[in-house]
């Protein structure tokens, strides 16, 4: 009964090294483009955003003394920050809330410099008026035992981000761009119905169509009901069960934003490259124009 709890609990830590792993074999196996880019986003995106939401840095201070890396870490992880939402954004709703969202990174950039918090610390409320205690770098107290089972990969001085961690983030990250997908997906428009000159052939025909987009509508609300009770199950088990989270409160918006990310990562894919090279679910690849399923071509061989 140990091993299997031990089993459990090292599949539990490990959990997002799993996801990308499957990611990246199953992407490259089938040469789906949209697993593929989620483990590019998992590779850049998520360890940028875990940067903004725990290091309380002043970066130009930093600069001064000599922390080039840091500096240039803090600059690419919120250009990485900014490039993705704002794209995002701009592709869905326009350019103004894309100022909005540069207007308001460059203020919480500019007094970063002035107080020692992450960049984060300035999107949160819960974070300006009330006092919780708790740094966003915790040092656990052993990094021979504790680390393990709090950091997905294990680190020499123990120390790992915990407002929140890596661990959170990237699954955080993995159920938005799932969520994005399943929504995108649903909302796919329906076939257009044909209408000929035999009448009972159009009606077979349309309800043929309007069958095939309940199911492809069914099947996309019920990744997005499982789905999110996974999600909700695995923060859980996270935040009560294994100590390794900092304060729920002082991570939520980090949270939120990390959620916000994936959601909008899908969304720059889906709206720039199209959904059928960014699905990852796989039902937009095995959808068929109607005109193929009704209607079947035969190709016929001809003499030269």
């Amino acid at each position: 009964m140990e091993a299997l709890q031990s089993t459990f609990g090292d599949a539990f830590t490990t959990l997002p090294l799993l996801i990308m792993g499957f990611i990246f074999f199953l992407g490259a196996l089938t040469s789906n483009i949209g697993l593929l880019y989620l483990f590019i986003g998992h590779l850049i995106i998520v360890p940028a955003l875990s940067y903004l939401g725990n290091e309380e840095v002043r970066p130009i201070p930093e600069l001064f003394k000599g922390n080039i890396t840091g500096f240039f870490k803090y600059l690419f992880s919120v250009g990485v920050f900014f490039s993705i939402n704002s794209s995002s954004i701009f592709v869905s709703n326009g350019s103004t809330l894309s100022y909005i969202i540069f207007a308001f990174t460059l203020l919480a950039c500019i007094l970063q410099n002035g107080i020692e918090k992450s960049l984060f610390h300035f999107y949160n409320p819960l974070d300006w008026s009330w006092d919780i205690d708790g740094p966003r770098i915790s040092k656990l107290e052993s990094s021979n035992t504790a680390s393990p089972a709090c950091n997905i990969v294990p680190t020499d001085d123990g120390e790992i981000y915990n407002s929140p961690s890596h661990w959170v983030n990237h699954i955080v990250f993995f159920f938005g761009f799932i969520m994005s997908n399943t929504i995108t997906v649903y909302n796919e428009p329906t076939p257009p119905k044909v209408s000929t000159s035999d009448a009972a052939a159009d009606e077979k025909r349309n309800a043929q169509i309007d069958q095939r987009v309940g199911n492809r509508k069914s099947l996309a609300l019920s990744i997005a009901c499982v789905s999110t009770i996974v999600f909700l199950v695995l923060l859980f088990f996270r935040y009560k069960k294994t100590g390794c989270e900092g304060n729920f409160w002082l991570a939520l918006v980090p949270i939120i934003i990390a959620y916000g990310t994936g959601y909008g990562f899908f969304n720059l894919l889906y709206k720039s490259c199209g959904v059928r090279p960014a699905d990852v679910l796989g039902i937009v690849q095995g959808m068929i124009s109607s005109d193929l399923i009704d209607n079947p071509i035969v190709c016929v061989g001809t003499p030269n």
